[in-house]
C-alpha cells in the first residue's frame, strides 16, 4: 500500500504573504516606495546583502512591525526611491516579493541564498587568520577549503572564473602586496599537503613514500616480536582449555 504523501519526504508548503500584515510594516513600506498599495509596495524592494549582527552598535532590536529581533537585521534597498530600511527575516520572508521573484517562494529562496553567502563569507574572514598561522589546524583548514569551494564554484584553477577569484581576494583584503599571504592562500586551496599542520596524526599524511614504507616495515617487525614472545603461549595458539592443558602436562610429569 502506498504511504501517505507527507511520508515520502514532500516540502511543506510554503506560508503565503498574510492578508493582513502588521500596520508598522505597511506604513514603512508605503512610506519609503513609490506605489500606493501594500500589493504594489512590497515588490519594490532589493535584498543586496545588507546585514547588521547583533553584537553591531547600529542593531535595532525590533522589526517595523514590532516583533523583537535576536539574530540580525537584514537592510532592504528600494531601487525606484533610493531608500533603504530594516526589516526582520520573517517580515521579508513572509510579505516581501523581492525583484526578480515571480512567487513568494522564489523570493524565499533567493533571500535564504543569500544569507547563506553572508554567513559564509563572514566564517572565511573569521578563519582566514588561521590559515596564516606557522602550522594549521586540519579541521580549520578543511573548513576553509570547503567554504572557498563554495564561494569559487571550484577549486581547480584551471577551471576558476578570473572575476570570483579577484573576488574572493577583495574578501579576505589581500592586495598585490600581500605576496606571501598570497601565496598561502593558493597552498591552502591547491596544494594543502603542502601547509604544515598542527596535527601530528594528520601530518603523517604528507610524508614521503619511503618515509611511510620504513614506518610500516618497523611496525611489522614490532609486531612479530610481540607475537614470539607474548602471543605464542596463548590460548589462540593453543586452542584446548586450561583444564586440558593442566591434565596433559601433568601426565608428562607421572610418565
Amino acid at each position: 500500500m502506498a504511504l501517505p504523501r507527507k511520508f515520502h519526504g514532500a516540502r511543506k508548503p510554503v506560508e503565503p504573504p498574510t492578508a493582513d500584515p502588521r500596520q508598522g510594516l505597511v506604513d514603512i513600506l508605503l512610506a519609503n516606495s513609490k506605489g500606493t498599495s501594500f500589493e504594489e509596495v512590497r515588490r519594490e524592494w532589493t535584498f543586496d546583502g545588507g546585514y547588521i549582527a547583533a553584537d553591531d552598535e547600529r542593531f535595532l532590536e525590533h522589526c517595523p512591525c514590532g516583533a523583537k529581533l535576536e539574530v540580525a537585521n537584514y537592510l532592504l534597498k528600494n531601487p525606484g526611491t533610493g531608500r533603504t530600511i530594516i526589516l526582520g527575516s520573517r517580515c521579508i520572508q513572509r510579505f516581501v516579493l523581492l525583484n526578480g521573484a515571480e512567487t513568494q517562494e522564489d523570493s524565499r529562496s533567493i533571500f535564504e541564498r543569500q544569507v547563506k553567502a553572508i554567513k559564509r563569507n563572514a566564517d572565511l574572514v573569521k578563519l582566514w587568520p588561521d590559515m596564516l598561522r606557522p602550522r594549521v589546524q586540519s579541521q580549520s583548514l578543511y573548513r576553509f577549503r570547503s567554504l572557498a569551494q563554495d564561494f569559487l564554484g571550484t577549486l581547480d584553477p584551471a577551471h576558476m572564473a578570473p572575476d570570483r577569484w579577484e573576488s574572493f581576494l577583495a574578501l579576505l583584503s589581500l592586495t598585490e602586496a600581500d605576496r606571501d599571504e598570497k601565496k598561502r592562500l593558493r597552498d591552502v586551496l591547491f596544494k594543502p599537503a603542502d601547509v604544515p599542520k598542527e596535527d601530528k596524526v594528520i601530518q603523517l599524511e604528507t610524508r614521503s613514500e619511503e618515509e611511510i614504507r620504513r614506518d610500516i616495515g618497523v611496525w611489522r617487525k614490532a609486531g612479530r616480536a610481540r607475537v614470539t614472545t607474548s602471543l605464542s603461549d596463548s590460548e589462540i595458539y593453543h586452542p584446548e582449555t586450561f583444564v586440558e592443558r593442566k591434565e596433559r602436562k601433568g601426565r608428562k610429569g607421572r610418565g
